[in-house]
């Protein structure tokens, strides 16, 4: 029932803050405070315990099923291993982050904002709970809902007619996307129903469904653009800058954190272990298109004017590597591949709240008029520093051992593209030294003091601070919980 529990928290506690904001809008926001905390509780519970016992590499840890759509083998299956559990907790304590972020920027509807914002997240977990692949799809689609209702209701920065526009097309994009991994998955669960006479959407029981070299194709297909859409990967990027550049901060630290997280998630648990000969044939094509997207993120950051578009490019470069990293197959790249899904979502949620704190300051998003700001807002510049030189990859933190144990991992199979990636780092340096000395040096153009960081937004920045320097100096807790759990999978070689 504890999995059950973790679905619905979020889920009811969302209804209950949108009822409650009616009568008392501070209570509302610590019940959703407190719903957050309780779900970081229970996955903390869970994680611990997993590394402290041992299971069957061929089992899950802890089970939850019952019957729903039986004429059609629908059951409700919940389940977990260790990736799973690391995501749940990597999600729920980017939650706690999210709530606090809108603290005091949401005025107006401030129940109905945390009933979505809570339901993104109820979301979010029940994709990685699903071990259904009917429930997965539900899941799938359900979290694009709340956030096109986020965008539109709070996220007119600039116009309210291009907000709807743009989040029009992301819906569109991404229900079109989405109806290619329906396919796939009715495809798949035919191509079984056809050989056993079973019908069935158990995620463990399809694994061992027998398919061609068409048929693995046409499954692969769907779940592979599907998640490449959501990532984002060049050329499905369009729609992440245009996003991020017209929504608040808690919209677009839930986008980094949590619904790209959740795309990566897809490939590595279904892409490929349903089409483990495809993944492996067509890896070195993806693998290209990695590269390609790491250097086309890191050139477009030099050319944005905008701060959120400039860190949703670099954001789009990272994903250029975590793909090549989820198609190399290998036990070192896999390791590495979790810490630094982790350590981004991290690091680039804390730029996109850094430089909102700015805008809440000094009203632009305009690089070119943040000039000058080191002597203007205290803390706020040594934070950026840090974060900045996290996102490249410096020692000590989470970025730098996830981007070590991949470039490692994949020279031993591909020097080339291994060397490659290493140059997109020196790209990566460049553009970050350029925004810390566009926005922070120079002459001040801002000549009254601004106001001072507060608490809440203190605890929000040392708390990722001390995430990402705990993952830095001591990953082998992540590494341990990874080990366990790609057993039960067929990526690694």
């Amino acid at each position: 029932m504890i999995l059950v529990l973790l679905l619905i928290i979020p889920f009811i506690g969302g209804i209950i803050c949108w009822q409650i904001s009616y009568f008392n809008v501070v209570l509302s926001r610590f019940i959703s405070l407190l719903s957050m905390i309780s779900i970081t509780y229970i996955s903390l519970q869970l994680f611990i315990d997993f590394n402290n016992r041992t299971f069957n590499p061929d089992e899950w840890q802890l089970e939850f099923s019952i019957p729903w759509i039986t004429k059609l083998g629908i059951d409700f299956h919940l389940a977990t291993d260790g990736l799973s559990i690391i995501m749940i907790l990597t999600t729920s304590i980017l939650g706690i982050i999210s709530i606090l972020c809108s603290w005091e920027i949401i005025k107006k509807y401030k129940g109905l904002f945390l009933l979505n914002l809570l339901w993104i997240i109820g979301s979010s977990l029940g994709i990685f709970l699903s071990a259904d692949m009917f429930l997965f799809f539900v899941f799938w689609e359900m979290i694009l809902f709340p956030i096109y209702f986020i965008i539109i209701k709070w996220g007119n920065y600039y116009s309210i007619k291009d907000t709807i526009f743009i989040a029009n097309r992301f819906f569109i994009y991404a229900q079109f996307s989405s109806l290619l991994m329906f396919l796939s998955i009715i495809k798949l669960v035919m191509l079984h129903y056809n050989q056993t006479g079973d019908l069935t959407f158990n995620y463990a029981i399809l694994l061992k469904t027998d398919m061609n070299y068409i048929q693995e194709c046409l499954v692969m297909s769907g779940f592979f653009l599907a998640c490449v859409v959501k990532m984002p990967i060049v050329p499905f990027h369009g729609w992440l800058p245009k996003i991020h550049n017209n929504t608040p901060i808690y919209a677009s630290v839930d986008l980094v954190g949590i619904i790209i997280k959740t795309s990566s998630y897809a490939l590595i648990k279904f892409c490929i272990p349903f089409c483990p000969n495809i993944s492996i044939k067509f890896a070195y094509i993806i693998r290209y298109i990695g590269i390609f997207t790491i250097i086309y993120g890191a050139l477009m950051s030099f050319r944005q004017k905008n701060i959120k578009k400039f860190i949703s490019y670099a954001s789009i470069s990272h994903m250029g590597l975590i793909l090549i990293a989820i198609f190399t197959r290998s036990m070192i790249v896999y390791q590495g591949l979790i810490i630094q899904l982790i350590s981004v979502s991290f690091s680039t949620s804390a730029l996109f709240i850094i430089f909102e704190q700015i805008y809440d300051r000094i009203h632009t998003h305009n690089i070119n008029k943040m000039y000058g700001l080191w002597n203007s807002i205290n803390y706020i510049p040594g934070f950026c520093l840090f974060f900045l030189m996290a996102n490249l990859g410096i020692p000590g933190t989470g970025n730098f051992i996830g981007e070590f144990l991949i470039l490692i991992g994949t020279f031993q199979f591909y020097p080339i593209i291994s060397c490659i990636c290493s140059f997109s780092l020196i790209l990566t340096t460049i553009y970050s030294l350029f925004v810390m000395h566009k926005v922070f040096y120079g002459l001040n153009k801002n000549k009254r003091l601004l106001k001072n960081m507060s608490i809440r937004e203190a605890i929000i920045l040392i708390l990722l601070v001390i995430l990402l320097l705990s993952l830095g100096i001591y990953p082998q807790f992540i590494l341990d919980t990874n080990h366990i759990s790609v057993y039960n999978s067929q990526y690694y070689i």
